[in-house]
């Protein structure tokens, strides 16, 4: 191993795992990219999955600020449409790439 390559092993090792975006928890509705707020309340299940079936994406409405998230990966979300959920995820600009979903209480 040469002296140059000691720099790149500092980055490889220590610095990009400080770079990365740790795990997060929001809590929000689960509804349509459609319908968006106007879909974040009890009752919306059917109307959530109406629209993803017509080519709409299941999304967060966050709880405190109304912002709304594209969830990844998508085909774990249909169980939650309509419901008060907690996800733990990553965010990457508007996407919520999950790794925990649960119900909210």
């Amino acid at each position: 191993m040469t002296s140059r390559s000691l720099p790149f092993l500092f980055v490889l090792f220590f610095a990009l795992p400080i770079a990365s975006a740790a795990d997060r928890t929001w809590k929000g509705w689960i509804t349509d990219s459609h319908c968006g707020v106007a879909g974040a309340h009890p009752g919306d299940t059917a109307c959530a999955k109406s629209c993803v079936k017509k080519g709409a994406k299941f999304v967060l409405v966050e709880d405190s600020t109304k912002k709304i998230y594209t969830l990844d990966p998508q085909d774990q979300v249909e169980p939650h449409a309509g419901g008060h959920v907690l996800i733990t995820g990553t965010l990457e600009g508007h996407v919520l790439k999950f790794t925990k979903i649960e119900p909210a209480e």
